[in-house]
């Protein structure tokens, strides 16, 4: 099954850069199977992404069970969402220009398409903290409450889903 998942991570990853939601080394992807995640590893292109670019964790602890590079600057982001909405299964994290402007100069996006219903209304805009830091993770999640969309200000935008594929179509939003 983690196989599959790594799969579905590059195939989506290709997509994403494709459809210009990172740039770069930017943007991460996961997915939960039971009690493991598969995510992209650190440093990584989307773009040009391979099934051995993914480290699988463990959820309660995030110890790296399969795979050989660091996992992700955001893997407490990704662990710790899918700990506190157990219904997300995929996660696509990304760097967006138009998501990254917007977060600099909002606190919320309004619901201003009926695509962005799915998404639980306004997108709300998590405050300001470091990347890839315990505080970001915190104040993403606390964004999150009760929506699958957050965007993260001066940062990107996460969405989850139940799939990859439908975090994605939900990320173009």
């Amino acid at each position: 099954m983690l196989d599959e998942s790594r799969r579905q991570i590059v195939e989506v990853a290709h997509r994403a850069a494709a459809e210009r939601l990172v740039i770069g080394t930017v943007g991460n992807l996961s997915v939960r199977v039971d009690d493991r995640v598969a995510v992209t590893a650190s440093g990584t292109r989307l773009e040009t992404l391979t099934a051995d670019q993914t480290t699988v964790l463990a959820l309660d602890d995030g110890r790296i069970l399969d795979g050989t590079l660091r996992p992700t600057s955001e893997a407490d982001l990704h662990l710790g969402l899918y700990r506190r909405y157990p219904q997300a299964r995929a996660i696509v994290h990304t760097h967006a220009p138009w998501a990254t402007a917007l977060s600099c100069v909002i606190d919320e996006l309004p619901c201003i398409h009926y695509q962005m219903l799915p998404l639980g209304g306004p997108v709300r805009v998590a405050p300001y903290r470091c990347f890839g830091t315990a505080e970001l993770a915190k104040a993403t999640l606390d964004a999150l409450e009760g929506r699958t969309a957050a965007l993260m200000s001066n940062h990107g935008a996460i969405v989850y889903a139940a799939t990859l594929t439908e975090a994605l179509e939900s990320a173009l939003v």
